[in-house]
């Protein structure tokens, strides 16, 4: 065994002729069964975004970085020269080109390498560990991030998501994709009597974990088994609109999408019957999916009326008129804030307290309760210096205004 978990896969008994599964398969159907179908069944080109194929280039450095350790025997913390340097050939491999989106990536590529310390080649099970494994008949494939063993008898596995939105402890705990891959370090290192799952959030620069019981494993592969059933015996694949469409890279493929896109009703759709909890639900949902839809629909509209208007003032079309507004922004920053206010005689703790965030509404509303105590020679200085440190950021928006007849 402790050759086979260095290997890049590791394989148990499996049944040849049965239909490989995968957590991606699974949650595709579970989430749209007709995204599964485009993607699995008809074998559709699946679209690509920055957001994804930046997240391909993170996971890419971080286990060139890992394994290079492995490799070599080498005990000691991680290189962030070496990790930058990574991620900048893998970048200039991808189809990446936004400088912005390069910089934020470097920058989360050297903050996780800090953040990860020392590396013990001989605690590494596991990086990018492809596996096999049956679950009562069913083929089960997929591979891990990383696995380390972090005591005698345990072992942590963990997944690098670079998501902007941090899932709840809730999510964390009832994770599909942890409770499978809990399955798998169970059977791939049976002397572990302690596993754990985690996800790596790289945008938030920590790893949360949770830890599965009997009960839990048991009912994770029952799910799986009954998911694969529903899977193999559906005869049909229904469109199931919701907030997740606009992110779906089977979506140019999607005729519910391009109707929703379009503004086009739903064929056959009615009142829900508001007894049917399960419908509203169901209705509720696929509402919540096309307004996003049709968000993301406005907004290449916008797009297209903003670079005409660029070049000139104003466009009147059929009956409005649109025009770019730009509105400024001050943010002040909260320390040198705070000992501006010093300076004029107002206590730390009494300013943190009262404007906690010095945005432009806080300081406004304090400066004017504040006038009469301070007098105008004070009040003046104070402005002043708050003005000498605040931050201006523009922000543009299109604005649409009924043309009077």
């Amino acid at each position: 065994m402790a050759n086979s978990v260095h290997a890049s896969a590791v394989h148990l008994p499996v049944v040849p002729s049965a239909r490989p599964y995968s957590y991606s398969r699974l949650r595709r159907f579970g989430q749209c069964p007709l995204s599964y179908k485009l993607h699995y069944v008809d074998r559709l080109p699946a679209g690509s975004s920055a957001e994804s194929d930046l997240g391909r280039v993170l996971h890419r450095a971080l286990e060139d970085l890992v394994r290079d350790h492995v490799r070599t025997g080498r005990k000691g913390p991680l290189d962030v020269a070496i990790a930058a340097a990574s991620y900048q050939r893998l970048w200039s491999e991808s189809r990446l080109s936004d400088p912005a989106v390069f910089g934020e990536g470097l920058a989360l590529v050297k903050r996780w390498a800090a953040r990860e310390g020392i590396v013990d080649p001989e605690a590494v099970l596991g990086i990018e560990c492809e596996f096999e494994l049956e679950i009562a008949g069913v083929r089960f494939v997929g591979a891990l991030d990383r696995a380390d063993r972090i005591a005698p008898d345990a072992v942590r596995i963990r997944d690098y998501k670079s998501g902007r939105i941090p899932p709840s402890r809730q999510e964390v705990d009832e994770s599909l994709q942890l409770a499978i891959y809990d399955l798998v370090a169970a059977q791939l290192w049976p002397w572990a009597k302690r596993v754990e799952v985690g996800l790596d959030l790289l945008r938030h620069d920590r790893v949360v974990w949770t830890e599965r019981t009997e009960a839990q494993r048991e009912a994770t592969w029952r799910y799986v088994l009954a998911m694969v059933e529903r899977i193999e015996t559906a005869e049909d694949y229904p469109a199931r609109l919701g907030t997740l469409c606009t992110h779906c890279d089977q979506r140019t493929h999607c005729p519910a999408y391009g109707d929703a896109l379009s503004g086009r009703p739903r064929p056959g759709a009615a009142t829900v019957d508001q007894s049917d909890l399960a419908a509203v639900a169901r209705e509720r949902e696929e509402l919540a999916g096309r307004i996003k839809i049709a968000t993301t629909r406005k907004d290449a509209l916008d797009e297209v009326l903003t670079r005409r208007l660029a070049h000139q003032d104003d466009l009147v079309l059929e009956g409005r008129r649109y025009r770019l507004v730009t509105a400024t922004r001050k943010d002040y920053p909260l320390q040198p804030t705070l000992d501006a206010f010093a300076v004029a005689g107002v206590g730390r703790d009494y300013a943190l307290t009262r404007i906690g965030r010095a945005d432009t509404q806080a300081l406004r509303r304090e400066l004017d309760e504040l006038g009469p105590e301070l007098g105008p020679d004070r009040l003046a200085a104070l402005k002043s210096t708050l003005e000498a440190s605040a931050k201006h950021s523009l922000s543009t928006r299109l604005t649409s205004t009924e043309v009077a007849s």
